[in-house]
């Protein structure tokens, strides 16, 4: 679900900026590890050849002298094409077109692989602009950098390196910066590839959209990956199994050149998750640092997943870092995750239990200490939001037409109600904009005109710790009650220290406190709760 984000500016938060970068704790003993297949690739030692060398004499000396304008992608893919080690030998090489080097290519040396103004891949038959291919064995090192040259056509989308179909065993370590599109995109094609065996420690800089995406992977491991400046998502990782990133870092302090504005870019608005998952298992993501979202229009989130709750596909997530200047959200929690999280500065909820689109927020142990939170709650647990839609609808159907209205997801599940609906009536499945209920519509929508309605879905917590430390906040704990029947609680403990807080120590947002939570935590006895 899309979340609205009323974005708060802090001043206190944008005149204090940590020291070089803040300290990042030790990890700690007590945190389980997931299984986790590391990626590997060839350890035999190849001799690697001078690429400026598969160059006509006459061009090699232009790219030597740095004055070549020719594009440079087609002698060198007459060699990559074979496979084998090349040494980029300190050289720019200009290219307008993607590389497509064969399986086990290695990439070494230092070197600036550049994209030419006129770069144009639609001629392929996957219609897609990428600087290079991804194939099986492919290991590109570190000195060797991917430079999109910050091209702003209309309508143009690159990418630095992504995948035309499932491969296996790939080290991406190079540097892929000022590109369009995505950095690099391990791509899963809806489902219909798998990849495996993926390690990751690049840097990437300045793109448009997503820095890093990871779909579809079997044993992934992303230490040390460092993302600044995109559009989306600093780093997303779906669909994978067996993960494991340390230290890595995100900062979204900076804007990137440019922001995706194609279809569903968000008429180039920048938003998303600094570190972003889904349908992720036996991952474990530690010592990492997340670094300001506060540019985000909106779901502008430190750590999160993006989707619905009952995903039966995460589990077993370990989650162990920092974040700061979070833009909306800090740490937004999901099923089956043990955490210890550290959150400075956020605009809204340090941390967040709930809200997205419904489910079972369940098997959840979280450490968390929020610092200097002055406009909310360090901690909320949250009910569902409303999705107000504007629709058309005809006595005796079960299907109604989406016309216009609101940014809120709908999805099956939901609770619809508004004129004509009958009380009860949920969302069985939406194709398009054609919803179809549980029950039929009382009425038919008058004169073609379309009716408010709204959408909700419930939310259940249960077995959720939360131990949380509190300095320097407005609210220790917010909770939303179970009231109105659309939150539930069972076994929700709450533990640690809320007595600083200036305000509610407990805030109860609409009712009285859930019978399924317990709160052992230190309260200040002169604003206990409201």
């Amino acid at each position: 679900m899309t979340r609205l984000c009323a974005l708060v500016l802090l001043l206190l938060a944008t005149a204090i900026q940590p020291a070089s970068h803040p300290g990042i704790f030790a990890s700690s003993a007590a945190l389980p590890t997931p299984r986790v297949v590391l990626a590997t690739a060839s350890a035999a030692k190849v001799v690697a050849r001078p690429l400026i060398a598969v160059l006509p004499k006459a061009i090699a000396q232009a790219v030597r002298a740095g004055t070549n304008r020719q594009d440079l992608a087609p002698y060198l893919n007459a060699a990559l094409r074979s496979g084998g080690a090349f040494d980029l030998g300190g050289f720019t090489y200009r290219i307008a077109g993607r590389l497509m080097p064969g399986a086990g290519t290695q990439l070494t040396g230092t070197g600036v692989f550049l994209a030419d103004p006129a770069f144009d891949d639609h001629a392929r038959a996957d219609r897609l602009q990428m600087m290079i291919r991804l194939t099986d064995g492919l290991q590109v090192g570190k000195g060797v950098v991917f430079d999109g040259n910050s091209i702003d056509r209309p309508g143009f989308w690159l990418t630095g390196a992504r995948n035309t179909q499932g491969v296996a065993d790939v080290v991406l370590d190079a540097t892929f910066r000022n590109i369009s599109f995505d950095g690099i995109d391990v791509s899963r094609n809806n489902g219909t590839w798998r990849n495996r065996n993926i390690k990751t420690s690049a840097t990437v800089e300045n793109v448009g959209w997503i820095g890093v995406n990871l779909e579809g992977i079997d044993g992934l491991v992303h230490d040390g990956l460092r993302v600044s400046r995109t559009g989306f998502h600093g780093i997303y990782v779906s669909f994978s199994h067996d993960v494991r990133g340390d230290s890595f870092k995100v900062d979204k302090s900076r804007r990137p050149y440019r922001v995706y504005d194609g279809l569903g870019g968000f008429s180039g608005k920048e938003k998303g998750f600094l570190f972003g998952h889904f349908s992720t298992s036996h991952a474990r993501w530690t010592r990492f640092l997340l670094f300001d979202n506060r540019h985000a229009g909106y779901d502008g989130f430190g750590i999160g997943e993006d989707g619905p709750l009952g995903d039966a596909e995460s589990t077993d997530i370990v989650a162990q870092g920092e974040i700061w200047y979070a833009g909306l959200f800090g740490f937004d929690v999901s099923s089956n995750m043990t955490a210890d999280i550290k959150v400075y500065y956020p605009t809204r909820q340090g941390v967040q239990f709930g809200l997205d689109l419904g489910g079972t927020l369940s098997n959840v142990n979280v450490k968390a200490l929020v610092e200097s939170n002055r406009e909310d709650e360090s901690a909320r647990f949250s009910a569902t939001g409303i999705a107000p839609r504007k629709v058309s609808m005809r006595a005796g159907s079960p299907v109604m037409t989406i016309v216009g209205g609101g940014n809120f997801t709908v999805v099956p599940g939901q609770v619809a109600s508004g004129p004509g609906i009958p009380t009860g009536a949920k969302v069985i499945s939406i194709v398009g904009d054609e919803v179809t209920l549980s029950l039929p519509a009382q009425r038919t929508s008058p004169n073609g005109a379309p009716v408010d309605t709204t959408f909700r879905a419930s939310i259940t917590f249960e077995n959720c710790v939360l131990d949380l430390r509190a300095n320097n906040v407005r609210y220790g704990l917010g909770v939303q009650s179970d009231a109105d029947g659309f939150a539930h609680y069972s076994n929700v403990r709450v533990s640690g220290d809320l007595s600083t807080a200036s305000d509610a120590s407990v805030r109860r947002l609409n009712g009285r406190l859930p019978s399924g939570m317990t709160i052992f935590a230190k309260l200040n006895p002169a604003h206990a709760g409201q």
